[in-house]
């Protein structure tokens, strides 16, 4: 039986400060710090969730509010198998706002359920996308953030023939954003 864990709940983030660049790679420092703290093991960033995630803050951007469910991408679980990535437990946090990775951070911090994610034991990898959009009229950031612990190494386990070529597919299309990332970030 899939154990998923359900903590879908949102949070509209005040608009502060709007302006610098945020990583991603701060926001994971900070989450791990936390569960370092706690006595719990890091967490190891997953492309394909990273992926997942920049694919769902890029439809939010797109609507201009904060949903779990989405007409294109389905349910948060549907954008993480969309990616070819199979998990015991997943969670998903979600913020909007003109913030810096420290504040998101504190934000999740104070909400239970935001919190809960990010201190799960049962967590081993996490993946953030960050995107540029409007809200109320306002550049903001959207925010979003999976925790998973995967179901299997071999993600193509029991798969018939045209699933692990679309699963395959998603993997190649992962890792080309990720090296395009490095690319860009290796260039400034």
């Amino acid at each position: 039986m899939k154990k998923i864990l359900f903590l879908l709940t949102f949070f509209l983030i005040p608009l502060i400060t709007f302006g610098s660049e945020f990583s991603p790679n701060v926001l994971i420092e900070s989450i791990n710090t936390e569960r370092e703290a706690m006595g719990l093991r890091a967490l190891v960033e997953d492309p394909r969730l990273s992926y997942a995630a920049l694919s769902k803050a890029e439809e939010l951007a797109d609507i201009g509010y904060l949903v779990h469910s989405l007409a294109e991408q389905g349910t948060a679980w549907a954008v993480l198998e969309n990616v070819g990535y199979t998990y015991l437990y997943a969670g998903e946090n979600l913020g909007v706002g003109q913030v810096t990775e420290k504040e998101i951070f504190e934000r999740w911090m104070n909400s239970p359920t935001h919190k809960e994610n990010i201190i799960n034991s049962f967590f081993t990898e996490v993946g953030i996308g960050v995107i540029n959009g409007k809200f109320g009229g306002k550049d903001v950031l959207y925010i979003v953030s999976y925790f998973a612990k995967p179901k299997s190494e071999k993600i193509t386990q029991g798969a018939s023939d045209s699933k692990k070529i679309r699963i395959l597919k998603n993997l190649i299309s992962v890792l080309l954003a990720q090296i395009q990332v490095l690319e860009a970030n290796a260039s400034k």
